[in-house]
């Protein structure tokens, strides 16, 4: 005799999410003069983030402005210092493959003297059905639900100045990939 199934049934889930982030600082950026690729000089740029992360796990924010315009990018990562080493060497010369769009804000703005700021978001608490707990930044789904939360708040808050650059879904619930080339008043790499 097999169990007897009872129906579904629905019941509503609510959930709040709350950290801070802390300001990092500037990015330092370090040129270093390394050739030249087909006639024209080109730069090689090595990054100093801002910030003692060790091995901590949570979320990142990266700022980037470029005159009146603002970029933000939020990612997470178990090792958050491992994650912006990724980022560490930017180059300018198009030999290297085609760079992330980030890649590309950030080498932009630090060649035209523009800041880019971090922020660091490694604690914070979890409310469900009325259940407070500590957000457990070393555990995947606890950083995924937090990163959802930060960049929802950004895009709530963005202004037609400022673009929020993680990943979008289409109105099939897909995720869309937009290049920086599709953002607005981004040089492409043959400009």
């Amino acid at each position: 005799m097999s169990p007897t199934r009872r129906p579904l049934e629905l019941v509503g889930v609510g959930a709040a999410i709350r950290f801070n982030w802390q300001r990092r600082g500037r990015v330092v950026p370090h040129f270093v003069q390394a050739g030249t690729a087909q006639g024209s000089d080109w730069h090689s740029i090595s990054l100093s983030w801002p910030g003692d992360f060790h091995a901590r796990a949570g979320l990142y924010r990266i700022t980037v402005c470029d005159g009146n315009h603002r970029w933000i990018y939020i990612g997470e990562a178990d090792f958050i210092a491992r994650r912006l080493s990724d980022y560490q060497h930017l180059h300018t010369s198009e030999s290297d493959g085609v760079p992330s769009r980030l890649t590309v804000l950030i080498r932009t703005a630090l060649l035209n003297g523009e800041p880019v700021y971090l922020d660091t978001a490694t604690v914070g608490k979890i409310t469900i059905g009325g259940l407070e707990q500590r957000l457990a930044m070393r555990q995947k789904a606890h950083r995924i639900i937090a990163e959802a939360a930060a960049v929802l708040q950004e895009e709530s808050l963005a202004d037609e100045n400022t673009w929020v650059m993680n990943k979008q879904l289409d109105d099939t619930g897909r995720y869309m990939y937009t290049t920086a080339w599709d953002l607005p008043d981004t040089p492409s790499p043959a400009e």
